[in-house]
Parts: structure tokens; C-alpha cells; sequence
């Protein structure tokens, strides 16, 4: 028999098993010697051909029509067509299959027994590795995966390329019927791993097929074996719930395996911590997870509580022995994080283990800052009696009081300033308390700023203080003063407080040269014509005089001065503004 002759044959006998002829003994008697041949045929490494050829039998909605004709010739020809075409011979590649893989993948159990009687290799390997055991599972052939589990094939072989056994394969395809079936097998490795590392309860795990999960688990597999990643079953099992977390544990899963990024399952776990759901969480701690793992991101458990608002689990964290003075890579503590939130119930539990109060981040900035940016007045409460600095300044020389005229509340600006923030603070950008309010057109803390005789002629860019960026981000481009960003609010009411103040409207340019803000309003800008047009009366001279002069201390040097007492309101600004921002 020549070479044509042989694949000639080999067609034949091929077409007869896919169609499961029930006559195909006699054939099989005429061809016995290729029975157990394998069919083999040239193909490229850039077609697809090899790929089409070994999944044939797993393609039966066109298996017996268009895709056999296809496979026949080329079989017949020992070449797809895309090898005719190609000259290159270094592109060559043989794909190889058996009339087994055939059998067993369209579930014709008679001709397969025939085949093993012939004693055809039931373990026969197509180029990837594929074996008859495969092309069963694959399909479900339930009959067929029984014939051979009884006659002994090797349950253990890897397909490429995913390197997937065929219990792996069983697990992928949520197959349990086969699962359990698999698992009846003495020699099967059950922990072995595919191309991803993992195991087939890894597998399971991650793909969220619970049956399978439980079923290999009680079959014996390892519950720490890690993937590429360096996961185990139970970092995957935080992610899909308790039903997987407590049977892992009760095996004895360890804890406290880290992954490559240095994580444990507890760190996967207060990564999806929400605060309403710390189940989890404290189950794991409460189990032996170490409360001071920290992954490459670099938050600790207490942080990461914190961030997650999470008091139950702070506490847990606390009690079992976490590092409460940990900090992240950016210098944040816990009690950082939740001064920054508003976290009270964590703040107040923080602070009674004795942590310090007062530590800076690596930007500079105080639990006090963060409440205060955070806008969070009970917490600055909390945290003022303790001592604070409540002049901190941050790298962009930023203070509380500043966060707080930026937020526009006022009780917090009182507090502060009470308690020793300087009114005249200013940052990296000349940015002052005023000036944060006039550019948020806060009235109210206008005039309390103006009582504590704080400058008036202030240029500044501005901060925008509620920027996600890690660079201060300006609010304009170039310096405005304080009276021109209040004309751009287009507030004719504190323009008119600023002026009565003491505010020295010549100084500004645009005023002069008539070049108002683009959206001003007419009242405004007769407004400014007119102050700036008359020249400055001899009371709001002295006013600017004795302000400039007393500074902080002016209500005091005031009292003190022999004059009538509506010059010393006036001088004052009781006249401009009511009484009871003078008690605050």
C-alpha cells in the first residue's frame, strides 16, 4: 500500500467512525493495521488548520456535512490547503488525531470497545494532548467517560494550551455529573495545576461552581496550593463569600499565605470591606489572620478599616493586636483616615488607645487638617481639647482654617480661631482665610475675617481646595485681589463691605482703566466708578490708619483711645457690621 493508498484508507476508516457505522467491523478486519495509526497531516504554524482538525469531533452541529468534507480531503491529501500554498518549509507543522479521539469525542461506545479489543492506545495524544478521555469529557459523553475510567486511562494528562487535566476541563464546563465521576479515580491528581497555576478547587473557586468546590474539597485537595499569581483557594473565596471561607478554614486553609503582591486573604477581604458588611472580615481575624499584613499597596488592615469606615472591624483589628500607629506609603494613619471622613465612632476609639493625635502625613497635614478639609466639625470637637497645632501648614503651606473658610463654615472658622489659628494665615499661592471666602461669597465669615482686622489688599491665584490631584491646583491663572474676585462673584454686597472696611480701591487697575469683569453688573459697576472717582473721606483714612497699625489687637487699642464713642465703632466697623459676629 503506497503513502496515497494508506491516507486514502485512513479517510475511509475516519468518515465510517464519525458517522458510526454499525457494520464497521469488517472494515476494521480489512484495516487493522491502521487502526491504531495516527492520522497525520501538514499544516502551518499560521493557519488554523491543526486547531480545525482536533476539534472536529467536538463541532457536531457541522461534523457530518461541510467540516467533514473538509478534514477528508485534507486527510486524503496529507496537507490542509494552506501547507500547499506555503513554500516555506520552517513553517511546517504536523497536526495529528485517531480514530479514538474520533470514537470517543461523537460518543460511539461500540466502535471504541471494538477499537480497544483491536488494542488501539486509549490514551492516544493528538498534537495538544488531547486523548480520547478528553474529546468525552468535553462533550459529555457519560457512557464513554465510564468505558474508559473502567478500562484504566490516565485521568492526569495535560491539554495544552492550557495545560487543563480532564477533571479541570469537567470543572470548567460545570460538568458535576463528570466531576464526581472523575473523582472515583485512585491515581487522579487532584491538585494538579494548568498553564494559570491553579488547581481544579482554585478553579472552582474563582469560577464560582460551589458543587464542584465542595466535592473536592471533601475529595482531598489542598487547600493552599497557589496559583501564578501566588492566590489560593481561600483569597478567591473572600471574594465569593462565607460559604466558601468557613469550609476552607474548617480544612485548615492557611490564613496568612501571602501572594505575590504580599497579600493574604485578609487583605483581599478589607479590600471589599464596606462598613455595613464586616462579617468577613472579623471572621478571619477572629481565625488567626495577622491583623498587621500589609500588601505592595502599602494601607495595613487598620488603614484600610478606617478607609472603609468600618468601626466593627477596627475594633476586632484592635483587639487581636493591630499596629494602630501603622501608616501607608503616603504617611496616612488610621486615625488620619478617619479624622478625613468623619468617622467619629473610629476616631473616638483610636484616640483612647493613646495613639498620638497630632502626627503629619508625608504632605504635612494633621488629623486636625484632614477634619477640617473634610469639613467635619464634631471631629475638630474631638481633636481641639487634646492640644492640637491649629497652625499646621502642609506642603503647599496650607492650615485648617484655610480648609475650613474654603468650606464656607463658619463654626468651624470660630472654633479655630478661637483656639489660636492665625486669621491671617496664607499659603504657597498668598491664598488668605478672606480671600477663600470672598471667593466663595461666604458673607457671614467676611465679616467675622473683617473683625479680626485681617489685611484687605490680598492677590492670590487661589487653591482649589477639593481638586483630586496630588499638585495644588490653582483656581487662576494669574494673582487676583480680593476685590476683583469678589466683582467676578458679582456680589455687589461684599465689594460694598470690602470698600467700607478700609479696602483700597485706587490701587486697583482694571478699576481705573474701567476693565470690569466680563459678567459684572451695571449697579456693580457704577458702583466702583463712583468710589473710585471720589477722593477718600478723611474717617476712612483714619480707619485704614488705626487698623493697619493695631492689627490683632485693635479692639483693645481702641478702648484705650480718648475719642467719642462713634468714632471708636467706626474705626471698629460696629457701624458696618452687627454685633454678634463681635461674640463669636
Amino acid at each position: 500500500m503506497d503513502d496515497l493508498e494508506m491516507r486514502r484508507a485512513q479517510a475511509h476508516l475516519y468518515e465510517r467512525v464519525v458517522r458510526g457505522d454499525s457494520d464497521i467491523e469488517l472494515l476494521f478486519q480489512k484495516y487493522k493495521d491502521l487502526l491504531d495509526m495516527q492520522i497525520t497531516m501538514g499544516t502551518t504554524q499560521t493557519c488554523i488548520c491543526l486547531k480545525f482538525l482536533e476539534s472536529h469531533p467536538l463541532r457536531h452541529e457541522n461534523a457530518l456535512n461541510e467540516g467533514l468534507n473538509i478534514v477528508l480531503g485534507d486527510i486524503t491529501r496529507g496537507k490542509c490547503r494552506c501547507r500547499t500554498e506555503d513554500q516555506n518549509q520552517s513553517n511546517s507543522v504536523s497536526a495529528t488525531i485517531s480514530l479514538v479521539h474520533a470514537a470517543a469525542g461523537f460518543g460511539h461506545i461500540k466502535i471504541l470497545s471494538l477499537l480497544n479489543k483491536y488494542r488501539c492506545d486509549m490514551n492516544a495524544k493528538t498534537t495538544s494532548h488531547k486523548t480520547p478521555l478528553y474529546y468525552a469529557v468535553k462533550n459529555r459523553q457519560l457512557d464513554v467517560i465510564d468505558f474508559l475510567l473502567g478500562i484504566g486511562v490516565d485521568v492526569n494528562v495535560l491539554v495544552y494550551p492550557e495545560k487543563y487535566t480532564a477533571l479541570h476541563e469537567a470543572v470548567h464546563l460545570r460538568y458535576m455529573d463528570v466531576v464526581n465521576k472523575l473523582l472515583s479515580v485512585k491515581n487522579l491528581k487532584i491538585n494538579i495545576k494548568n498553564t494559570k497555576g491553579e488547581s481544579p478547587l482554585v478553579h472552582a473557586v474563582r469560577i464560582h461552581f460551589y458543587e464542584a468546590f465542595e466535592s473536592l474539597l471533601e475529595a482531598g485537595a489542598k487547600c493552599d496550593v497557589q496559583d501564578e499569581k501566588g492566590n489560593t483557594a481561600l483569597m478567591m473565596a473572600v471574594i465569593r463569600g462565607m460559604d466558601y471561607v468557613r469550609p476552607l478554614i474548617k480544612k485548615g486553609a492557611n490564613l496568612n499565605i501571602k501572594n505575590k503582591r504580599n497579600q493574604t486573604a485578609l487583605s483581599f477581604a478589607l479590600h471589599l470591606l464596606m462598613a455595613e458588611d464586616t462579617e468577613m472580615v472579623c471572621y478571619l481575624v477572629e481565625n488567626g489572620a495577622d491583623p498587621n499584613v500589609t500588601g505592595d499597596d502599602g494601607n495595613p488592615p487598620i488603614v484600610l478599616s478606617s478607609i472603609a469606615g468600618a468601626f466593627d472591624v477596627a475594633q476586632k483589628l484592635i483587639k487581636h493586636g493591630a499596629e494602630v500607629t501603622s501608616k501607608n506609603a503616603q504617611g496616612y494613619n488610621a486615625l488620619h483616615v478617619a479624622a478625613w471622613n468623619g468617622y467619629t465612632d473610629i476616631v473616638d476609639l483610636l484616640l483612647k488607645t493613646g495613639m498620638e493625635h497630632d502626627t503629619r502625613t508625608n504632605d504635612g497635614n494633621t488629623p486636625l487638617s484632614l477634619a477640617a478639609h473634610g469639613d467635619h466639625l464634631e471631629v475638630i470637637n474631638m481633636l481641639l481639647p487634646l492640644g492640637c497645632n491649629v497652625n499646621n501648614v502642609d506642603k503647599d503651606e496650607d492650615t485648617p482654617l484655610l480648609y475650613a473658610t474654603f468650606n464656607s463654615n463658619l463654626k468651624m472658622v470660630c472654633k479655630l480661631v478661637n483656639a489660636g489659628a492665625d486669621p491671617d494665615c496664607r499659603n504657597h499661592h498668598n491664598t488668605t482665610p478672606l480671600w477663600n471666602a470672598v471667593y466663595k461669597n461666604d458673607q457671614d465669615t467676611i465679616r467675622y475675617l473683617l473683625v479680626k482686622n485681617v489685611e484687605l489688599e490680598v492677590s492670590s491665584r487661589g487653591i482649589d481646595q477639593h481638586a483630586q490631584s496630588d499638585v495644588a491646583t490653582v483656581i487662576y491663572p494669574v494673582p487676583r485681589s480680593l476685590l476683583y474676585v469678589a466683582a467676578l462673584q458679582c456680589s455687589v454686597d461684599v465689594v460694598m463691605t470690602l470698600i467700607l472696611a478700609g479696602y483700597n480701591i485706587y490701587r486697583e487697575q482694571w478699576v481705573v482703566d474701567r476693565e470690569f469683569p466680563y459678567d459684572s453688573s451695571p449697579l456693580l459697576r457704577r458702583m466702583l466708578i463712583n468710589f473710585s472717582s471720589s477722593p477718600p473721606r478723611l474717617l476712612a483714612l483714619c480707619r485704614v490708619f488705626f487698623r493697619r497699625r493695631f492689627k490683632g489687637n485693635l479692639e483693645e487699642n481702641v478702648s484705650f483711645l480718648d475719642i467719642p464713642g462713634n468714632l471708636k465703632n467706626n474705626l471698629m466697623l460696629k457701624n458696618l457690621i452687627p454685633e454678634e459676629f463681635f461674640k463669636m
